[in-house]
């Protein structure tokens, strides 16, 4: 009988991606105890390793694109707020709620790159919202068609830094 942690390790290595004859030389390293791919191969058959396999790999999946999601979402807050509290300062700097002391243009080309430059800030803000959803919408796609679970961490750090990039633009 073989024991259930000699079992146990064989399954971490299949779900870790591990090809059936590694785990076997591992085991028998390991436990100084011979383990035949075939009976490697009974308990994948018995107990659907790979359907776990495949749960194990949606899960951290779904945990990459949450940790690269919640980093752009951050970044496009931190962006919101800072632009917010510019207008905040300019508005009072220009005492913008008194009525009696609205900002006058003499020229007119003055109050359209006033006009201008707001405009602009606010589709910068916009358009880092627009980057964050394209981003996490590739990442999900990628995450999907790779099963290669170091390539995946691999490409999350890439979209990490990408997303850092993006938010400091």
């Amino acid at each position: 009988m073989i024991p259930s942690n000699v079992k146990e390790r064989a399954q971490e290595l299949y779900l870790k991606g591990d090809r059936v004859s590694t785990i076997s030389k591992a085991l028998t390293q390991a436990f100084d105890y011979p383990i035949k791919t075939a009976t490697i191969y009974s308990w994948i058959r018995k107990e659907n390793w790979p359907s776990m396999r495949g749960e194990l790999k949606l899960q951290v999946n779904s945990e990459m694109a949450e940790i690269v999601k919640d980093q752009l979402i951050s970044a496009s807050n931190k962006h919101s707020e800072a632009y917010q509290a510019l207008w905040g300062k300019a508005s009072v700097a220009l005492d913008l709620e008194n009525p009696a002391s609205q900002i006058t243009f003499t020229k007119t080309s003055d109050a359209v790159k006033a006009l201008d430059i707001g405009i602009q800030g606010e589709r910068k803000v916009q358009q880092g919202l627009v980057n964050t959803q394209l981003i996490m919408k590739i990442y999900g796609i990628i995450s999907e068609e790779i099963a290669d679970e170091v390539a995946l961490k691999r490409i999350a750090v890439k979209f990490r830094v990408l997303a850092e990039e993006v938010s400091s633009m």
